[in-house]
Protein backbone atom coordinates (compact mmCIF):
# COMPACT_ATOMS: atom_id res chain seq x y z
CA UNK A 1 0.00 0.00 0.00
CA UNK A 2 1.46 3.73 -0.84
CA UNK A 3 2.61 4.96 2.67
CA UNK A 4 1.57 8.43 2.31
CA UNK A 5 -1.64 6.60 1.49
CA UNK A 6 -1.66 4.96 4.91
CA UNK A 7 -0.24 8.00 6.54
CA UNK A 8 -3.25 9.92 5.46
CA UNK A 9 -5.45 7.38 6.50
CA UNK A 10 -4.09 6.79 10.03
CA UNK A 11 -4.38 10.79 10.65
CA UNK A 12 -6.71 12.07 8.63
CA UNK A 13 -10.76 12.60 8.76
CA UNK A 14 -13.04 14.30 7.22
CA UNK A 15 -13.71 17.99 8.99
CA UNK A 16 -16.94 19.77 8.28
CA UNK A 17 -16.58 23.54 7.30
CA UNK A 18 -20.29 23.66 7.77
CA UNK A 19 -21.34 25.03 11.83
CA UNK A 20 -23.81 23.34 11.79
CA UNK A 21 -22.64 20.04 10.81
CA UNK A 22 -19.38 20.46 13.32
CA UNK A 23 -21.23 20.57 16.21
CA UNK A 24 -23.66 17.55 15.30
CA UNK A 25 -20.30 15.44 14.72
CA UNK A 26 -18.29 16.55 17.46
CA UNK A 27 -21.24 16.10 19.81
CA UNK A 28 -22.02 12.50 18.50
CA UNK A 29 -19.53 9.90 20.51
CA UNK A 30 -19.66 7.94 17.57
CA UNK A 31 -17.10 10.74 15.93
CA UNK A 32 -15.06 11.05 18.45
CA UNK A 33 -11.79 9.19 17.96
CA UNK A 34 -8.53 9.01 20.27
CA UNK A 35 -5.81 9.27 17.97
CA UNK A 36 -1.95 8.70 18.36
CA UNK A 37 -0.50 11.55 16.65
CA UNK A 38 -1.15 14.65 16.48
CA UNK A 39 0.50 17.54 13.89
CA UNK A 40 0.59 21.07 14.61
CA UNK A 41 1.39 22.67 11.46
CA UNK A 42 1.15 26.46 13.07
CA UNK A 43 1.47 26.66 16.36
CA UNK A 44 0.63 30.37 16.38
CA UNK A 45 -2.98 29.33 16.24
CA UNK A 46 -2.43 28.02 19.71
CA UNK A 47 -3.97 30.44 21.97
CA UNK A 48 -5.76 32.91 19.40
CA UNK A 49 -7.60 30.40 17.74
CA UNK A 50 -6.82 27.65 19.39
CA UNK A 51 -6.91 26.73 23.04
CA UNK A 52 -3.98 23.52 24.23
CA UNK A 53 -7.06 21.36 25.03
CA UNK A 54 -8.25 21.97 21.80
CA UNK A 55 -4.68 20.42 20.21
CA UNK A 56 -4.69 17.74 22.76
CA UNK A 57 -8.81 16.75 23.08
CA UNK A 58 -8.22 13.56 21.49
CA UNK A 59 -4.69 12.81 21.41
CA UNK A 60 -3.73 9.51 23.39
CA UNK A 61 -2.22 10.65 26.80
CA UNK A 62 0.96 8.44 25.54
CA UNK A 63 0.02 9.64 22.12
CA UNK A 64 2.98 11.88 20.36
CA UNK A 65 2.56 15.62 19.58
CA UNK A 66 4.74 17.23 16.60
CA UNK A 67 4.88 20.84 16.61
CA UNK A 68 6.49 23.01 13.65
CA UNK A 69 8.10 25.60 15.79
CA UNK A 70 12.00 26.77 16.06
CA UNK A 71 11.52 26.59 19.85
CA UNK A 72 14.28 24.11 21.19
CA UNK A 73 13.33 23.85 24.51
CA UNK A 74 9.82 23.04 27.31
CA UNK A 75 6.60 25.02 26.15
CA UNK A 76 3.08 25.12 27.64
CA UNK A 77 2.61 22.38 26.00
CA UNK A 78 4.81 20.84 28.57
CA UNK A 79 2.65 21.22 31.74
CA UNK A 80 -0.50 20.03 30.11
CA UNK A 81 0.57 16.68 27.74
CA UNK A 82 2.86 14.05 29.42
CA UNK A 83 3.46 12.08 26.32
CA UNK A 84 6.09 12.44 23.49
CA UNK A 85 6.62 15.80 22.62
CA UNK A 86 8.55 16.62 19.32
CA UNK A 87 9.59 19.84 18.03
CA UNK A 88 10.51 20.74 14.45
CA UNK A 89 11.52 23.88 12.47
CA UNK A 90 9.96 22.86 9.19
CA UNK A 91 9.26 26.12 8.26
CA UNK A 92 12.78 26.84 8.11
CA UNK A 93 13.41 23.82 6.55
CA UNK A 94 10.75 24.21 3.59
CA UNK A 95 12.32 27.59 3.41
CA UNK A 96 15.85 26.68 3.04
CA UNK A 97 15.28 23.59 0.23
CA UNK A 98 12.22 24.53 -1.53
CA UNK A 99 12.03 28.64 -1.07
CA UNK A 100 8.99 28.73 0.57
CA UNK A 101 7.18 28.21 3.92
CA UNK A 102 5.41 24.86 2.97
CA UNK A 103 6.26 22.60 5.62
CA UNK A 104 4.19 19.45 5.18
CA UNK A 105 7.00 17.51 3.78
CA UNK A 106 9.59 18.43 6.13
CA UNK A 107 6.88 17.34 8.76
CA UNK A 108 6.13 14.05 7.11
CA UNK A 109 10.04 13.48 7.77
CA UNK A 110 9.44 14.06 11.12
CA UNK A 111 6.51 11.89 11.34
CA UNK A 112 8.02 8.83 9.84
CA UNK A 113 10.85 9.08 12.47
CA UNK A 114 8.68 9.40 15.22
CA UNK A 115 6.38 6.30 13.81
CA UNK A 116 9.40 4.39 13.03
CA UNK A 117 8.28 3.87 9.42
CA UNK A 118 10.68 2.72 7.24
CA UNK A 119 12.14 5.50 5.72
CA UNK A 120 13.00 3.92 2.41
CA UNK A 121 9.21 3.11 1.62
CA UNK A 122 8.45 6.30 2.54
CA UNK A 123 10.80 8.33 0.54
CA UNK A 124 10.10 5.85 -2.55
CA UNK A 125 6.39 6.87 -1.79
CA UNK A 126 7.42 10.43 -1.80
CA UNK A 127 9.28 10.19 -5.00
CA UNK A 128 6.67 8.07 -6.69
CA UNK A 129 3.62 10.55 -5.86
CA UNK A 130 5.58 14.22 -6.11
CA UNK A 131 6.60 12.75 -9.69
CA UNK A 132 3.30 12.70 -10.86
CA UNK A 133 2.50 16.39 -9.88
CA UNK A 134 6.25 17.95 -10.07
CA UNK A 135 8.97 18.95 -12.00
CA UNK A 136 11.95 16.94 -11.07
CA UNK A 137 13.71 20.36 -9.69
CA UNK A 138 11.26 20.53 -6.71
CA UNK A 139 10.56 16.81 -6.18
CA UNK A 140 13.98 17.09 -5.40
CA UNK A 141 13.75 20.09 -3.23
CA UNK A 142 11.10 18.49 -1.28
CA UNK A 143 13.04 15.14 -0.56
CA UNK A 144 15.64 17.72 1.35
CA UNK A 145 13.12 18.73 3.05
CA UNK A 146 11.92 15.26 4.11
CA UNK A 147 15.49 14.13 4.73
CA UNK A 148 16.41 17.02 6.97
CA UNK A 149 12.73 16.28 9.01
CA UNK A 150 13.72 13.34 9.83
CA UNK A 151 17.05 14.22 11.14
CA UNK A 152 16.19 17.60 12.63
CA UNK A 153 13.26 16.28 14.98
CA UNK A 154 13.93 17.12 18.37
CA UNK A 155 12.33 15.44 20.96
CA UNK A 156 11.14 17.51 24.04
CA UNK A 157 11.91 16.57 27.38
CA UNK A 158 8.39 17.12 29.97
Amino acid sequence: MNILKKIKEWLLRPYPTDDSTKSKILDDPAHLVEVDVVVLLDPTLVGNELDYEAVLQYLKPDGALLINTSKKAATEFNKKFKGSLFHLNASQIAQETIGRNIPNVAMVGGLTKILNLEKKAVYESLIRDLNTVFSQKIVEKNLQAFDQGFEKIIPIES
